[in-house]
């Protein structure tokens, strides 16, 4: 584990969680071909509240358009596997339990009970989003999950298996290898 990884589980400085919470913003607004609304002088609270009302009324807006719906989520795929690739480089993440440490600290940041349950997969027991959103939303915007979590392990891809969103009493997802994964 990396210095900077071992620290950040102990401590993540205020001005580095909005840096990180301004790129995922980015990267969403990117991939929806759509601005960052304002979020200057918000809260964590208010940033989160300001990020979820976005992602659903985007998401919303594909439900019925399966086309463009599959092109958005690749987009959002690849840019979450951008920052999770570039994550895996600041914070020197070379091992599986690496990636889900820093899992967990990306998600205790999105107020996401986020948990390695071994080296193949996660549990989420809580999410903040799934006051928001609908299955189809989080089906879509968990692209987000997937690119981030591929980015981080080099190229593992998530799978989710049970969704809050549908209704279990918790999230589940495995890591698996594909070939022809990013």
């Amino acid at each position: 584990m990396g210095v900077f990884l071992w620290l950040a589980q102990f401590y993540l400085p205020p001005s580095v969680k909005r840096k990180r919470l301004n790129q995922l913003f980015t990267l969403t607004a990117d991939a929806f071909g759509s601005d960052v609304p304002s979020i200057e002088g918000a809260s964590l609270d208010e940033f989160l509240d300001r990020y979820a009302r976005f992602t659903c009324e985007k998401a919303e807006k594909l439900i019925e358009r399966p086309e463009e719906r599959e092109k958005v989520k690749e987009r959002l795929y690849q840019n979450a596997f951008a920052l999770g690739s570039e994550l895996r480089r600041v914070y020197r993440i070379r091992t599986m339990r690496d990636a889900l440490q820093m899992g967990r600290i990306i998600y205790k940041v999105l107020k996401i009970d986020f948990r390695g349950n071994g080296e193949c997969g996660i549990t989420m027991k809580r999410c903040f989003f799934s006051n928001y959103y609908s299955a189809d939303v989080c089906a879509l915007i968990s692209a987000i999950d997937e690119g981030m979590m591929s980015g981080l392990t080099s190229g593992l891809r998530l799978r989710f298996i049970k969704r809050i969103t549908d209704g279990d009493e918790c999230c589940e997802a495995f890591f698996s290898i594909e070939e022809g994964a990013s």
